[in-house]
């Protein structure tokens, strides 16, 4: 028989609030937006705008997760944008 330790990490109890999180929105929200809206067909078009939203946003912080160097650039357009860029290497060109 195997046993297992019994024991969460920092990444295993985040993962398990968020979950908590995102699981109680799933079954609270769509009763408060079916009470507003008062139509079926208002409530489903409610929701599939929100995905598609969530959906565009979850597209444009990926296409910046993948972008190389970016945290690098940004920094140095903040350092720029500020005056604190003289003598420094790898500054905004």
């Amino acid at each position: 028989m195997t046993t297992y330790a019994r024991r969460l990490g920092l990444f295993s109890g985040t993962m398990a609030v968020v979950g908590g999180i995102i699981g109680g929105g799933i079954f609270r929200t769509p009763a408060a937006v079916a009470e507003r809206v008062r139509s079926p067909g208002l409530t489903l078009i409610a929701w599939v705008l929100g995905g598609v939203v969530a959906l565009i946003g979850a597209f444009c912080f990926g296409e910046l997760g993948t972008a190389p160097g970016l945290s690098v650039r940004l920094g140095a357009a903040a350092r720029h944008r500020d005056g604190r860029h003289r003598g420094r290497s790898g500054d905004v060109r």
